[in-house]
This record gives structure tokens, C-alpha cells and sequence, in this order.
């Protein structure tokens, strides 16, 4: 596979927006899996919450208003907002996370 331009585009967007997003589980800003199978990241936001939750478990799925995966982080929390399933196309995350069921108080992993 070559260099996807927009997704390192996002990336690096979505760097300049947090202060720090490297306390968020381990690379989540790249990738997360669920059920064996990747889930790209391509927009997040630096989220408000902060919750003593263990770190990828899903606390809402909107974030002062706009809408997306909200997860615990190691300190404070991150909003996914786009994703791309493994094998389909890019979408909104509350999409993704209403086809999957997934929803508060679930737990998302950035590992296999």
C-alpha cells in the first residue's frame, strides 16, 4: 500500500489541535481494533471529559455537541470523530459505532 496523503493529513491536523494526544491509549489516533479487524482514525478532537475510566472505554457518543466516539484516555479523553473500517469506506464514528452497537461503557483497544 503507498502513502495515503489525506489520512497523514488528518493526522497531522489532529496533532495540532491537542496539546498532548500521546497519553491517548497507545496510538489510538492511528488505529483501534475491534473485533480482530482495524478501524482507521481520521478526525479526532481533543475531548472534555475527564473521567477516571480505564483508558478505551467509550463514554459517550457525542462531545459538546458534535457528534462521535467519546473514549477515556490516561488523562482526559478523546473525541473520534471519522473512521475507516477495515475494507470500507471513510464515516462519520457515530455511524460506525450505531452499525456495531457499540456504545457507552464499551471498550475499544488499540491492539489485536
Amino acid at each position: 500500500k503507498g502513502f495515503d496523503e489525506e489520512y497523514a493529513r488528518a493526522y497531522f491536523e489532529a496533532l495540532e489541535e491537542s496539546d498532548n494526544l500521546d497519553y491517548c491509549l497507545h496510538g489510538l489516533l492511528h488505529s483501534y481494533y475491534e473485533d480482530g479487524k482495524m478501524v482507521k482514525v481520521l478526525e479526532t478532537r481533543k475531548g472534555s471529559v475527564f473521567s477516571e475510566k480505564p483508558a478505551g472505554t467509550v463514554l459517550a457518543l457525542s462531545d459538546g455537541g458534535v457528534s462521535g466516539i467519546l473514549v477515556a484516555c490516561a488523562e482526559g479523553s478523546l473525541l473520534l470523530v471519522r473512521v475507516v473500517p477495515e475494507g470500507k469506506k471513510p464515516m462519520d464514528a457515530v455511524a460506525y459505532a450505531n452499525g456495531r452497537g457499540l456504545k457507552v461503557g464499551d471498550k475499544i483497544s488499540a491492539s489485536t
